[in-house]
């Protein structure tokens, strides 16, 4: 399944990748990064994450669109100003 940030406007393609939108385990003491494709639509306002393998049963996510100077920014440099994260929780596969 493939999981989107939905940004306002145009976002810099060269700023959305794996280090500024990334997608996690979450909870517990064990947090493990899920290796994923990011890509951004044709008219830069959504970016995709595609794991690149099958997301576990029952199992809690965090997606993270990072803010800040590294994060992600506008065709302009304007940056989110701060890091926006989400998560959802798979059923059973």
């Amino acid at each position: 399944a493939n999981i989107t940030a939905t940004f306002n406007g145009p976002m810099n393609a060269s700023t959305i990748n794996g280090t500024t939108v990334t997608l996690q385990t979450s909870g517990g003491t064990a947090i493990t990064a899920v290796v994923s494709t990011t890509t951004l639509s044709t008219g830069a306002t959504r970016a995709t994450l595609n794991p690149n393998s099958t997301l576990s049963s029952l199992t809690t996510y965090r997606v993270t669109v990072r803010g800040g100077t590294s994060g992600v920014k506008t065709p302009t440099g304007v940056g989110l100003a701060a890091d926006t994260t989400w998560t959802f929780t798979t059923g059973l596969l």
